[in-house]
């Protein structure tokens, strides 16, 4: 039995998390910093706290360049968000699904760029 509920304890994710999940299904996501600098429509851009600063400039510029919100994500990394190694920052596609991750932000989520000039 305690095994059981330890087992569950480890599994919860965040709703940010669950959502950003369901992107990821529904292939909404651009992944990998030669991704999110080459699309075209995006919606928001996360990059890790393990990320290098040429990394962050880069998703700072594409933030500022689509009028997007940059959040750094602060509790873990982007690689075991989105189960891809070596992963340092993503991009959201969906304005709907973009809109459920960008409310349910918890304080494992810091907004670096708000989009606005």
């Amino acid at each position: 039995m305690y095994t059981t509920v330890f087992w569950r304890n480890t599994l919860q994710r965040s709703k940010v998390e669950t959502f950003i999940g369901f992107s990821i299904r529904a292939r909404k996501v651009v992944s990998g910093t030669n991704s999110v600098e080459a699309a075209r429509k995006i919606c928001s851009v996360f990059v890790c706290h393990t990320a290098s600063d040429n990394a962050k400039k880069i998703a700072l510029s594409k933030a500022k360049k689509c009028k997007v919100p940059l959040v750094l994500v602060k509790g873990k990394s982007v690689e075991e968000i989105l189960n891809k190694e070596n992963c340092k920052m993503f991009a959201i596609t969906d304005a709907n699904l973009n809109k459920a991750v960008m409310d349910n932000l918890d304080e494992n989520y810091e907004i670096i760029f708000r989009g606005e000039n």
